[in-house]
């Protein structure tokens, strides 16, 4: 934060903006992140009254989705700067390879717990799933933000 409170030429002891407050409450922390997951998990898990036959099929799905440490991630800024071009960009397509990968597990899972839905369930998971893509782009200059939950069937 002294950086870049002094960046801006304001005093080191200057309080955080509350975006740089909010910015630091995305890095990532797993006692946090798996709170927030599981408080997450546990509403949307009510909101789509699985029956006895598709508690399975949750568990399946939210272990599969369930965020992990980044298994790769940038190197140093010190070591980044010493790598040539080729180098760099070899570093960037293996981190990006290995994040794609699990993207694509993700979806494979989704999938598959979504076929065991029913119709009304789909459309809860439909309304909540967007709502959380809203809430994750709100962040990188995405979509916006609606507060609340979306599971209301129109």
């Amino acid at each position: 934060m002294a950086i870049t409170t002094a960046a801006f030429g304001a005093d080191s002891t200057t309080t955080p903006s509350p975006g740089a407050m909010q910015h630091a409450e995305h890095v990532w922390n797993p006692a946090n992140m798996e709170e927030h997951f599981a408080r997450q998990m546990d509403k949307f898990k009510t909101l789509l009254q699985l029956t006895a036959n598709q508690e399975s099929a949750w568990a399946k799905w939210s272990a599969a989705i369930k965020p992990q440490a980044p298994a790769s991630t940038m190197p140093e800024q010190a070591a980044f700067e010493k790598m040539s071009t080729p180098e760099r960009l070899d570093t960037l397509h293996a981190i990006r390879t290995q994040r794609n990968a699990e993207m694509d597990r993700h979806e494979q899972a989704t999938k598959d717990f979504y076929a065991v839905l029913t119709q009304p369930q789909r459309k809860v998971f439909d309304l909540e799933s967007l709502a959380m893509l809203r809430h994750n782009h709100r962040h990188h200059a995405g979509w916006g933000h609606q507060g609340g939950t979306n599971s209301e069937v129109r």
